[in-house]
């Protein structure tokens, strides 16, 4: 499992932080910065204000905000993202925070 180091003065009233054991999932957020860890399907997700990030080892998948049909909306405190396939669904209010992806609809790219 990766870990990242996150000043406690980052963890605001905007801002989560969230661990599953089951899903080795590792979830930190700030106004301004969000990391991502999830072993399980070796899926790894940094961003800030500027810029995205995301791949997933499982299906070869990579992509940066925009390039693809991949639905995707935020500003500095929310973020969006579906996954059907595991079931994941998180809802946080402070943050608005929710998580879903269908496989199908997320094209494969390199990065």
């Amino acid at each position: 499992m990766v870990y990242y180091n996150v000043p406690l003065s980052a963890l605001v009233e905007t801002s989560f932080s969230h661990t599953e054991d089951e899903t080795s999932f590792s979830h930190t957020e700030d106004e301004t910065s969000f990391s991502h860890t999830k072993d399980e399907t070796g899926f790894s997700h940094t961003e800030d204000e500027t810029s995205f990030s995301h791949t997933k080892d499982e299906t070869g998948f990579s992509h940066t905000k925009d390039e693809t049909g991949f639905s995707h909306t935020e500003d500095e405190t929310s973020f969006s993202h579906t996954k059907d396939e595991t079931g994941f669904s998180h809802t946080e209010d402070e943050t608005s925070f929710s998580h879903t992806e269908n496989e199908h609809t997320v094209p494969a790219r390199e990065s």
